[in-house]
C-alpha cells in the first residue's frame, strides 16, 4: 500500500509541473503589457517609467526565469499583487471569501432540501411521472454547461 502512495505521489510532480506550465503559459498569453496596465491612466507615461516597473515586476527577465520565480512565488503562498489595484492577491482572495462561503453555503443547503426528497420520493415510486421528470431534469442539469 506504502508502494502505490509513493508511485502515485511520483506521478503527481509531473502532472503539477506541466499544469504550472500551462497556466503560466496562459497567463502571458493574455493581450496586453502587464507594467502598462498597472500604470491604468498613466498608459503614455514617460517610458523611463514604464522600463522601471517591467524591471520592478520581474518582466525584463527571459520567460524561464519568469516561471521559475513565478513557482517559487507560488510556492510560499505570495500570490502576487493585482495589477489593478496594487493590492496583494491574497488580501483581495480573503477580503471576498466570507461572501464567496456564504453563497456556496446556501446553494448547498438549497439543493439538499430540494434533491434529498425529490430522490427518495423519486426512487420510492420507480417509474412513476415524478421518477422520469427528476431523471430527466437531472440530466439536463448534469448535461447542459454552467
Amino acid at each position: 500500500m506504502l508502494g502505490y502512495v509513493f508511485r502515485r505521489i511520483a506521478q503527481m510532480i509531473p502532472v503539477l509541473i506541466l499544469v504550472s506550465i500551462i497556466v503560466f503559459g496562459l497567463m502571458r498569453m493574455v493581450p496586453g503589457d502587464p507594467a502598462q496596465m498597472a500604470m491604468g491612466a498613466d498608459a503614455n507615461a514617460d517610458p523611463a517609467a514604464l522600463a522601471a516597473l517591467h524591471h520592478q515586476m520581474g518582466l525584463d527577465q527571459p520567460i524561464p526565469v519568469q516561471y521559475v520565480l513565478w513557482v517559487r512565488d507560488i510556492a510560499v503562498g505570495n500570490l502576487g499583487q493585482s495589477y489593478l489595484s496594487r493590492l496583494p492577491v491574497a488580501q483581495l482572495i480573503g477580503d471576498a471569501w466570507p461572501a464567496t462561503a456564504e453563497l456556496a453555503i446556501a446553494a448547498l443547503l438549497i439543493s439538499v432540501v430540494v434533491a434529498l426528497p425529490l430522490g427518495i420520493s423519486a426512487a420510492l415510486h420507480h417509474g412513476s411521472r415524478l421518477d422520469v421528470g427528476v431523471t430527466v431534469y437531472t440530466g439536463l442539469a448534469l448535461g447542459v454547461p454552467n
